[in-house]
């Protein structure tokens, strides 16, 4: 994950196009389990995947550090089954025997994952995922592999229908008899006598292929620390919990869990549809896919908690900066921090939180074009955050200070690239961007004129304040209209009519609208329409302070 990437243009595909198959090999920690008695000699024949019966299922595992089994698309899932029916050269899984007996997978979950959710009907839709999950995975996606590979080759079913039946379709016939000579070669980690070295050999082996970012390999580091729990916590929204099944308090694991969901909610609600805008309610932290929002979800809860985010190059390394929690309460502990974190950017359609700053999704978390900013979202989370220990939230709105700052962001949005591409790297370009709120919060609290400000933004962060030409679109006859320049529109328009805060003039989302007495109950305002003006949350929950924070700078 690289944060301080220029923006890409995912509207056309927010939903995953990937198949969730995390669910059909369980994770565990390497170290972990109760002996078990495997086979010296070993194979993943068909008959051995089945997962009612199969022998492999109650001992094959993948560290639970490893990434999501969730990045390959339906076409690439169905490569691979016809690759094990047709018994075609696949790389070799690899493969480490633990002292306790347990096999786990070191590299090719996802080959070895696809084999199995052919035999047991589950692209992440099927009993298996139903359990771990409480619901079925990208169901869409799912649906579209099962109709490749039944296309391609048939339904294991199908297969095994076939074996003994003269009147089974040729294809399924004929595929039924390669099945007795099907299996994935393996090679074993035979020198990795434990749990670390086996560690290490995964490590150096995943620098291949996809690499691993610095990002999950802090959170493979620190997978015992409270923040990796919490990330993990969030991004299985409270179901599938193995990384805090180790906690001996039933009563924590609940909490953990349950906040872990509250978290994910506020993030990722509501789901982010394809393709063009049609709303201005949408979720703050983008579409969730679980291939790659487990790095922004850590790298929230890290700035939530105002943790050092230099990823650590090792285990210990990690656990210094963030030692390891024993019981989940330092878990717990991290979770509420980001929960309130979330909480103060957004409310929900069932919540009404008066802490909640409101933020409004176009100013702060999305491009005029509509692409989700994941390092403007962690900056201003990071930097709201900062106003909220230092107890500073209410000058937002004195002398109407959050509605000039939000025109400003959005008059020089242009700015947040620059700077961001300027600082080389996700921790420092997050930390760019907050300084930048930050900076701009503190000039226009002194009334600075913006010609003024572009001046000093321009010496203090080494960036052009004048914008480049926009790419408005094709301009030949007849050319379409594409995503963006509808998008574009759009945005505008809702940012145009959107209803302001009668007391810091800023923006409101619609879901987040309140209602506030423009003459105060106690001085004998009623509640007729003429006496009620919208308002944020945190707004009207402070309007006392910041009557006496606007009475004092007078």
């Amino acid at each position: 994950m690289h944060l301080a990437a220029p923006e890409i243009d995912h509207m056309a595909a927010r939903e995953s196009a990937k198949v969730n198959l995390d669910a059909l090999i369980v994770r565990q920690d390497m170290e972990g389990g109760e002996a078990k008695s495997i086979p010296k000699e070993f194979s993943f024949g068909h008959d051995q995947l089945i997962y009612e019966k199969g022998w492999t299922q109650d001992i094959l595992r993948k560290p639970d550090f490893q990434r999501s089994t969730s990045w390959w698309t339906p076409e690439k899932v169905k490569d691979m089954v016809v690759a094990y029916v047709e018994g075609e050269t696949v790389p070799s899984l690899i493969v480490w025997r633990s002292p306790q007996n347990y096999l786990f997978v070191i590299d090719g979950a996802h080959r070895l994952s696809s084999v199995i959710a052919w035999i047991n009907d589950d692209y992440g839709d099927g009993d298996i995922s139903k359990v771990h999950y409480g619901e079925s995975q990208n169901e869409s996606a799912a649906q579209k592999t099962r109709d490749l590979i039944n296309a391609s080759v048939g339904s294991y079913k199908d297969l095994i229908n076939a074996v003994n039946n003269d009147d089974a379709d040729p294809i399924h016939k004929a595929n039924s008899k390669k099945l007795f000579f099907a299996g994935i070669p393996t090679q074993a980690l035979e020198k990795a006598a434990d749990a670390a070295a086996a560690e290490r050999s995964f490590l150096k082996i995943n620098q291949q292929g996809v690499v691993l970012s610095a990002t999950e390999k802090w959170l493979i580091h620190a997978r015992f620390c409270p923040n990796s729990m919490a990330a993990r916590a969030i991004s299985l929204q409270g179901k599938g919990g193995a990384y805090w099944e180790r906690f001996a308090s039933v009563e924590n694991k609940k909490k953990i869990a349950k906040l872990g969901e509250s978290v994910f909610k506020f993030l990722f609600t509501p789901d982010l549809d394809t393709g063009e805008l049609k709303t201005a309610d949408l979720p703050i932290a983008g579409a969730y896919t679980a291939d790659n929002a487990l790095g922004l979800i850590f790298q929230f809860v890290n700035f939530a908690n105002d943790v050092p985010t230099k990823a650590p190059n090792s285990r210990a390394e990690a656990e210094t900066v963030v030692p390891i929690d024993s019981d989940g309460t330092r878990t717990i502990q991290f979770l509420k921090r980001a929960e309130r974190a979330a909480s103060l950017m957004s409310n929900l359609r069932k919540t009404n939180l008066s802490r909640s700053a409101d933020l409004h999704p176009f100013v702060y978390f999305y491009s005029h074009q509509g692409n989700h900013q994941p390092t403007l979202f962690l900056a201003t989370a990071f930097w709201l955050c900062g106003l909220d220990r230092a107890k500073k939230l209410p000058r937002l709105a004195v002398n109407g200070l959050r509605g000039r700052l939000e025109n400003f962001l959005l008059a020089n949005s242009f700015l947040v690239p620059s700077i961001s591409r300027k600082a080389r790297g996700e921790e420092k370009a997050v930390r760019q961007i907050k300084r930048y709120l930050d900076f701009v919060f503190d000039k226009l609290s002194a009334n600075t004129p913006k010609a003024k400000l572009l001046s000093l933004i321009e010496k203090e962060f080494k960036v052009v304040t004048i914008p480049e030409p926009e790419d408005d679109g094709p301009t030949a006859p007849g050319s379409q209209i594409p995503i963006h320049v509808k998008n574009s529109l759009f945005i505008e328009h809702e940012l145009k009519t959107a209803q302001r805060c009668h007391i810091c003039k800023a923006r409101i989302p619609a879901r987040a609208l309140s209602s506030d007495h423009l003459k105060k109950r106690e001085h004998g305002g009623d509640g007729t329409k003429k006496n009620v003006g919208p308002t944020h949350h945190a707004c009207n929950g402070a309007k006392d302070k910041i009557e006496k924070l606007e009475a004092v700078s007078l």
